[in-house]
């Protein structure tokens, strides 16, 4: 390794292209973290330069590189290993400062200039990518950069990218000083130069040929802000594609996760983008094994290293593949573009259950069968919902889900447990001798169902109901409002005009958790403990109902007979149609309960145990 400090000037002057490689992150530098704090520092040098006070460079930290092959006659080709954000900066600053010159009719500064952005084209060996001190190879960062350094104004330099900003920032920055004292202007145009060309160093780190770019990369990064899950499993990609500069390549393999969606927040607890999520959930599909967040890069590294084995060798443009076609139905997933499963998405989202992602993309990815697909989803969504109205968290989910994962890969798992006596009739093959999906997902969660003092992944009917009737029903609203839309959409049944937009409908307590004023208690019972009970009844799923906000705001804690009329005057619901048909003239805790009851049997008809599981939408 040898460094040396040098000025932009040597930096600059040769005719070298400092590729920047895909391993990198985008230009990402922003005005006032750094673009206005570099230009103050040079605007100060440059100050101290006319008013002849003596001058100390400014230092501008360092850039490692990594001397690369070329041919005879083409410029020097150095990789930057780190310092890629730095190095676009000062381009991106002297080509705005020539074009400054340029227009203020003064080309022979802004002749010296150019030659600190572009080589000539003797030393270009047939590749005009080599005309630029910099070669960009993250394709939108090389629209941009090649737009401003060419200065192309095209449709490029309209859109929103961090280096046509930086430009455009350091083009008014440096026209501005300049201007300030136009009698004066040869001279700041003086200092300006000698401070760009001579008084801004840098420290130069060549590394050895022998080193892996990519790793010398992450353990330099290690020290600021670190690198995400996805950077690193981009950058194991790129370098076993021997992918250094070439956009199209890069575009090929890992392209559609530069579209800005994949960046957005995905995790509200951990805060991460969706790239790393999906990345951590194709990594669970691929290894049958739970993966800490921290560790999705390690571990695709020892996937990637098992599949270069001899035995196994799979390039890695096949696995980029997968990752590719795989991310696709991740973000319909996520976005909810399956029109066949849009109602169980939507679900999941409200329960929060993106742990039962990894198995969706397996079904989706699979060649598995619609039919397959639909039976599989509504086996999963009768078991989750379940688990969420008898109050059981998702944890341990993940370790159930890539056990069904691996019995759906290698189905002979299961037939081997058919070996032990208690689980032969539950595990019986199918007619025509085969284990379908669906079956594997439902007879596996009925066998651990079945399992002595296991916590029941998929709770029977018995339990439900008790739930059901007994415990109220806490948690978002949003949950109790997905259940009671999910009953009104039974009710209606398939000859009544679908519910339509329910986004405007709200959970409402018959009567109301401020009962004290219109609701008595009964008057033989003890206060306190008749008080106590009520205050638990009332969250019971047989007082909630849905309503329009406007109905609900009338409704408010209205005595039950004015609740029972308004109800009947201005709702349509069927919900409230059974809810009034039956309804006693006393709505009391037996009113409640037995209400309750009658809900349950409704979801229990929903949302089926593994008993009662045939797949047929109820």
């Amino acid at each position: 390794m040898e460094a040396k400090i040098v000025n932009l000037q040597t930096l600059f002057e040769q005719q070298v292209s400092y590729l920047i490689p895909q391993f990198q992150r985008p230009y990402a530098w922003k005005e006032e973290i750094q673009w206005k704090p570099l230009w103050d520092d040079i605007r100060s040098v440059a100050e101290h330069f006319l008013n002849k006070e003596k001058i100390r460079p400014h230092f501008m930290g360092a850039i490692v590189l990594q001397l690369q092959q070329s041919n005879t006659g083409e410029v020097t080709k150095r990789l930057v290993i780190d310092g890629q954000q730095r190095l676009t900066t000062l381009q991106l600053l002297i080509r705005a400062t020539e074009q400054v010159f340029q227009s203020q009719d003064d080309t022979v500064r802004a002749t010296r200039l150019s030659k600190l952005t572009t080589n000539q084209d003797s030393h270009w060996g047939g590749d005009g990518k080599n005309e630029t001190k910099i070669r960009q190879s993250n394709y939108y960062d090389q629209v941009a950069f090649h737009a401003a350094i060419r200065d192309s104004d095209s449709n490029h330099q309209s859109q929103d990218w961090a280096i046509n900003e930086a430009y455009e920032y350091f083009k008014g920055a440096v026209d501005d000083w300049l201007k300030m004292e136009m009698e004066n202007r040869i001279a700041r145009a003086d200092a300006l130069e000698e401070t760009l060309t001579k008084y801004l160093q840098i420290v130069v780190i060549d590394l050895d040929q022998d080193e892996k770019p990519h790793i010398i990369f992450e353990t330099l990064n290690a020290r600021g802000e670190p690198l995400k899950q996805s950077d690193l499993i981009k950058n194991t990609v790129m370098y076993e594609a021997r992918v250094i500069d070439d956009a199209q390549k890069a575009k090929e393999l890992w392209g559609m996760f530069g579209d800005r969606w994949w960046r957005e927040e995905a995790d509200e607890k951990l805060k991460r983008p969706h790239i790393d999520r999906f990345l951590n959930h194709w990594m669970v599909i691929r290894t049958q094994r739970e993966v800490a967040v921290d560790e999705v890069a390690r571990r695709f590294r020892d996937y990637i290293e098992r599949k270069n084995r001899v035995d196994e060798r799979e390039p890695i443009e096949v696995v980029a593949e997968d990752i590719r076609k795989t991310g696709e139905i991740y973000k319909d997933l996520e976005t909810i573009k399956i029109p066949e499963i849009e109602t169980f998405l939507k679900r999941m989202k409200v329960m929060k259950l993106g742990v039962v992602t990894p198995l969706l993309l397996w079904l989706y990815t699979s060649g598995v069968s619609e039919e397959q697909r639909l039976r599989s989803v509504k086996a999963l969504e009768s078991c989750l919902v379940r688990r969420m109205l008898c109050g059981i968290g998702s944890h341990g989910l993940l370790k159930i889900f890539i056990a069904i994962l691996h019995s759906l890969k290698n189905p002979s798992t299961l037939k081997v447990l058919g070996k032990v006596s208690m689980f032969k009739e539950l595990l019986k093959l199918d007619d025509d001798g085969v284990l379908h999906p669906s079956d594997i997902i439902v007879k596996y969660l009925r066998l651990l169902s079945q399992w002595p003092n296991n916590r029941m992944p998929w709770p029977n009917d018995r339990m439900l109901y008790d739930h059901l009737t007994t415990t109220p029903m806490r948690g978002a609203v949003a949950r109790k409002r997905m259940v009671l839309e999910a009953v009104e959409t039974y009710l209606r049944g398939d000859k009544a005009e679908p519910l339509g937009d329910t986004d405007k409908l709200t959970v409402e307590h018959i009567m109301p958790e401020k009962w004290q004023q219109n609701w008595p208690l009964p008057p033989d019972k003890d206060e306190t403990e008749a008080t106590n009970d009520r205050d638990e009844v009332v969250k019971l799923v047989g007082n909630f109902t849905l309503t329009t906000a406007k109905l609900n705001a009338k409704l408010s804690n209205n005595p039950w007979n004015e609740k029972r009329k308004t109800l009947d005057d201005h709702s349509s619901l069927f919900l409230n149609k059974t809810l009034l048909e039956g309804a006693p003239d006393v709505w009391d805790e037996a009113a409640i309960e037995k209400r309750s009851g009658d809900l349950a049997k409704i979801i229990m008809q929903i949302w089926p145990s593994a008993d009662n599981f045939n797949g047929t939408p109820a």
